[in-house]
């Protein structure tokens, strides 16, 4: 089954990668992306082909196994995850504290296909 994630907040903190966002189709653990995206006004592009592990979803603050479609959640991942920061960084997202905001109408999604 596919999935896909919209990010609106990054925050790097050891091996592990936190994004904050919208599940834009139903995600379980465990699960794998496979590309970053963006979207802006409708059309698609793909950025990169990453290579990344979903390793926690992250729901009111507490561990879940599944998040259903249209769910806020933060999810951590592993792998080389720098692309997404740098692209991130290259739209001009907001950056304190070491976290990165979206501020913009383009959209940051991964996915897997």
């Amino acid at each position: 089954m596919s999935h896909e994630f919209a990010i609106d907040f990054i925050e790097a903190k050891k091996e592990l990668l936190y994004l904050a966002g919208i599940a834009l189709s139903e995600i379980s653990a465990p699960a794998k992306f496979s590309q970053l995206n963006q979207y802006q006004k409708k059309t698609q592009q793909k950025l990169a082909t990453v290579d990344l592990q979903l390793e926690a979803i992250i729901v009111d603050g507490e561990p879940v196994e599944q998040i259903e479609a249209d769910s806020a959640a933060m999810i951590a991942i592993s792998g080389d995850w720098q692309t997404i920061i740098t692209s991130a960084q290259k739209l001009g997202w907001r950056s304190k504290s070491g976290r990165l905001l979206r501020t913009s109408d383009i959209v940051l999604t991964l996915s897997d296909e």
